[in-house]
């Protein structure tokens, strides 16, 4: 193309057109003067032509030669190149030929650009028109006469969006466009462009401020801008003040446009009805899903600005397509209804719709279901969107008969249990709303056929069904049932509770499997429902009574349970789901209590139902305390949310600070330090746990923060444990500094704790191992060897034995002579119990881990924390030298050979751990590096128990289980085939 663009420019020498189109002075104060009149000065710009003799005389002796017009066609077909920049060149190509031809031969090029904008071209043709219709306007060979028929296909072309598959084509062209209109605003006078603003302004704010793609926004902004400051105010009303709003940043995001900026564009009656116009018609049935969903938002916010033409010409309008064929236009039109409606409920305006219309309006979910649009490609969009348009004429009140409102309930039940979670949480939404709206109920309560229909059928299913999806609907759909249904009386409340109780335990199973989102939503729905009927008279709906103290203590208990649930499956921490929601419901409940107290106080009520009984010490201890322990764990959003409601509960004022809560000064301090600047993200790894390490020294959140720092240091998330781990390093390491052991010592001893806690339960004892190994690998705990060994010598002492007797075979040892003599040994008192020390009770607990364990991660941990233990003295070090010699003739192999290097490398390092003569400790490190310890299990044994008795340990025998071979042989004769069909008779 680029070749092509040569030849023509050599056929053509360069010269200056006296045809083509000057704009003349252009003067900003001019453009924002107040003149309405066109002077002689206007009329001679906007002619925009020169001293027309001399030009046409030279344009009579131009001789234009028959290659030029092969070299054009082909320019043009460059213009229609699925590449853009083989069009871009192109449109370069044929501006700066055009500027060398007479002005019949450019006319005619441009006509045949003109072409180009067709319904039979493609995107490419329409795309490299544009270019080229900016480059002809920008050099002023786009003459005035030529733009009505330039304008229009501009304002098409700046729409131009078409659908391929599920997908469209078209974002360049329409950027293409905006280039065009801005590049109009350069080259043409006010005067010339004044007939043609509304059509071109028009286009730039419908493309500004709804097109899908934010470079043809902002593309769209940048031209509107230019046409504004260019055209003046009188082509542009109010441009100034839309300029200011929609800006470059305010028209990035999405959302911000259509439902901020749209409306307040629409605010101008100018261009309010070219707004509605567009979304109803164009954007309502937009191809992507969320333009059409925005865009009925976008109505609804609209509503007010015209309720009148929303109810008498958008409804009926949007009504002729519920039943479309096309599945974009029903659902569009939908929405669309269904949000209108809603907005003429909240504007008291519903009276609006006329009867007739009204009535279309209730029919369109009856017809949509007659027709069975629920079913085949989009049915799951077309049921989301009619339960929207039920919760909305649920808000209007619409008139139904009894019958069409049973009708509709059966509508929601059948969405409530369907497999997709957006589709069941607007039913949800629907149910909660038309049960409030219709089915009134007499003083003394529903009738038994409606607490049949609704609520003993929803607790039914909760209970005994086994589909997944039921459970997890009609879980949240008890939640949203109005206090006239759940609380009719105490037997159907404590029901209702119980039922969601018991779904939201961690035992709780739909089927034979445990369900994840069942547990969440029913923690959803009890909170729901003590929001709904209140605590103790306090909060709910109407003048029924609320929760009891009794069931208030209930929903706390279950709560708080639910805070424990770690359950996990193929998509990762599932129980997190359930956590997050149940701190969620522990604010509210809270809030609901306190203003339980509130209350009572103001009525002069004392110790009856209010938050002083609610609200134990205790209850508020280990409700804080599971916060703390959240706030401490590995997940981001987990920490975001517990750590936001903790923050919320301890610094809340009103309607009154939650009581009894232990040393509040301290924990606010910690948590919010007076120096803080910015508000804590708690999200951030790095900001919250050295916050949590200071929280961590208050005694009576001790162990709820070691318990969840445990899970984060020994994690798996890079960032999350670098920053735990340094908070936790860098506050022990000032502590041994300090020589203040107390809290590092409280320390060890919550960890060896939280073995007997979490026994065999590797979601915490990985961790904990892992935690153990960074605390002893760094050297913080070195302070307990010396102290750990005299605790051992003063129990000894104590009890008359000699130094090391409680260790067993050490050594350099001798044995008693009555055994030498072949003797029995006299009778010897029982020996002491080992004092309880962080080295003893890690020791035991961990020998209790590795034992039938088979996770290799484990496994490996266990060996490092067991050598970072033999730094110890005395009995510690002998019980970790025995539980090091078990590891190394294991049953795997890996295992074997990890823990015969690992201790190895640590001889090496210390040589004073082994309390031999050197050549005893050169024989020991011989063996370790010439046995394969991966070989054989026997051989490997014999080799092990040679070096046991080289340091005098001495090993636990095996034990062997009784009636093992005959399990074996039964194993063995069932598994023959043989043995299967003699026992059959064949």
């Amino acid at each position: 193309v680029k070749l092509f663009q040569g030849i023509g420019l050599v056929f053509m020498p360069p010269r200056v057109v006296s045809w083509a189109y000057q704009r003349g002075q252009r003067s900003l104060l001019q453009n924002m003067g107040a003149d309405d009149n066109a002077t002689a000065g206007d009329a001679a710009i906007a002619s925009g032509m020169g001293e027309p003799g001399a030009g046409e005389e030279d344009e009579d002796d131009i001789e234009v030669p028959e290659e030029l017009e092969d070299v054009i066609e082909q320019l043009l077909v460059g213009l229609r190149d699925r590449d853009t920049v083989v069009r871009w060149s192109a449109a370069k190509g044929i501006g700066r030929i055009t500027s060398r031809l007479p002005r019949d031969l450019a006319d005619d090029v441009v006509a045949s650009v003109l072409e180009l904008f067709s319904d039979s071209e493609g995107d490419g043709a329409w795309h490299g028109g544009c270019l080229a219709l900016a480059e002809l306007a920008r050099r002023g060979l786009l003459l005035p006469e030529r733009l009505p028929e330039a304008v229009p296909v501009v304002t098409k072309a700046i729409r131009y969006d078409v659908r391929r598959g599920s997908n469209s084509v078209g974002a360049h062209v329409r950027d293409a466009a905006c280039y065009v209109c801005w590049a109009f605003a350069r080259a043409y006078s006010p005067v010339v462009m004044r007939p043609h603003v509304d059509a071109l302004c028009e286009g730039m704010l419908l493309a500004s401020l709804f097109d899908r793609e934010i470079n043809c926004r902002r593309a769209a902004a940048a031209a509107f801008q230019e046409n504004v400051g260019r055209q003046g105010h009188e082509n542009f009303p109010h441009g100034i003040e839309i300029l200011t709003t929609a800006d470059y940043f305010t028209l990035g995001v999405r959302t911000n446009a259509y439902l901020k900026i749209s409306i307040f564009v629409a605010g101008f009656e100018k261009y309010r009805m070219g707004l509605i116009s567009h979304i109803y018609n164009a954007q309502l049935f937009h191809w992507d899903i969320e333009i059409r969903e925005l865009s009925a938002k976008t109505l609804y916010q609209m509503t007010h600005l015209d309720p009148t033409h929303m109810a008498t010409v958008v409804v009926p309008s949007l009504l002729a397509y519920t039943l479309s064929p096309d599945l974009v236009k029903r659902h569009g039109s939908i929405i669309g209804v269904a949000e209108v409606v809603a907005a003429l409920s909240s504007l008291g305006l519903t009276s609006e719709l006329s009867t007739e219309v009204a009535a279309s309006v209730v029919d369109v979910v009856l017809q949509v279901e007659k027709a069975r649009l629920y079913r085949g490609r989009g049915g799951e969009i077309i049921r989301r969107a009619a339960c929207r348009l039920i919760e909305c004429i649920a808000l209007a009140e619409l008139p139904l008969p009894v019958k069409l409102q049973v009708r509709l309930l059966d509508s929601i039940d059948d969405s409530v249990k369907h497999s997709m979670e957006p589709i069941q949480l607007q039913a949800v939404a629907a149910l909660r709303q038309f049960t409030r709206s219709y089915f009134p109920v007499a003083e003394t309560g529903p009738s038994a056929r409606l607490q049949a229909r609704v609520v003993d059928k929803y607790v039914n299913i909760v209970r005994t069904e086994d589909i997944a999806s039921s459970t997890r609907g009609f879980a949240l759909a008890l939640g949203a049932l109005p206090a006239k249904l759940v609380a009719c009386n105490p037997e159907v409340l404590d029901t209702v509770v119980s039922t969601l109780r018991d779904a939201s335990k961690v035992d709780f199973k739909v089927g034979d499997e445990p369900d994840a989102e069942t547990r969440r939503n029913a923690v959803h729905a009890m909170v729901e429902v003590c929001e709904t009927v209140g605590v103790v008279g306090v909060g709910g709906e109407g003048q029924r009574a609320g929760l009891s103290t009794e069931q208030v203590g209930q929903v706390f208990e279950a709560l708080l349970t639910a805070c424990e649930d770690y359950s996990s499956d193929k998509r990762g921490d599932v129980g997190s789901w359930s956590r997050v929601a149940a701190m969620e419901g522990l604010e509210k409940l809270t809030a609901l209590a306190v203003a339980s107290d509130a209350a009572s106080n103001k009525a002069g009520v004392e110790g009856k139902g209010g938050a002083e009984a609610l609200l134990t010490p205790a209850l508020v201890a280990k409700l804080l305390c599971t916060i703390v322990k959240q706030i401490c764990e590995k997940l981001d959003n987990v920490r975001n949310s517990a750590g936001g409601i903790l923050e919320r509960l301890v610094t809340g004022t009103t309607p009154m600070a939650l009581p009894h809560v232990p040393m509040r000064a301290e924990l606010v301090a910690a948590l919010l330090p007076t120096d803080a600047t910015e508000p804590t993200n708690w999200a951030l790894a790095r900001e919250t746990f050295p916050k949590m390490v200071k929280v961590m020294t208050l005694a009576p959140y001790h162990d709820a923060v070691v318990s969840g720092l445990v899970l984060s240091v020994g994690g798996l998330t890079e960032a999350v444990v670098k920053s735990s781990s340094s908070a936790l390093l860098e506050w022990a390491r000032a502590a041994n500094q300090a020589k203040v052991y107390d809290g590092l010592k409280q320390l060890a001893m919550s960890l060896a704790g939280l073995f007997n806690h979490f026994t065999h339960d590797d979601r915490v004892i990985v961790p904990l191992l892992k935690t153990l190994d960074v605390l002893l690998d760094s050297g913080v705990f070195d302070f307990l060897h010396k102290e750990e060994a005299e605790v051992e010598a003063a129990a000894e002492a104590a009890t008359g034995a000699a130094p090391g007797a409680a260790a067993g075979a050490v050594a350099g040892a001798a044995p008693p002579a009555a055994a030498e003599e072949g003797k029995e040994p006299a009778a010897m008192p029982p020996a002491p119990p080992a004092p309880a020390t962080f080295g003893l009770l890690t020791l035991d607990a961990i020998k209790r881990e590795i034992t039938r364990c088979s996770n290799m991660a484990k496994l490996f941990t266990a060996v490092k924390v067991v050598l970072g233990l033999l730094s110890f003295e005395g009995l510690v070090r002998t019980k970790s030298l025995q539980v090091i010699l078990i590891l190394m003739a294991h049953r795997y192999p890996r295992v074997r050979k990890h823990a015969a290097e690992q201790l190895y490398t640590v001889l090496l390092v210390d040589d004073t751990i082994l309390p031999v003569e050197a050549s005893v400790y050169d024989a020991v490190l011989d063996k370790l590096t010439c046995v394969v310890w991966d070989a054989d299990q026997v051989q490997v044994k014999e080799e092990r128990d040679s070096i046991a008795a080289m340091v005098g340990v001495t090993l636990p025998k095996p034990t062997k289980k009784a009636g093992g071979a005959k399990k074996k042989k039964e194993a063995d004769e069932l598994e023959s085939y043989a043995f299967l069909v003699n026992e059959a008779g064949y």
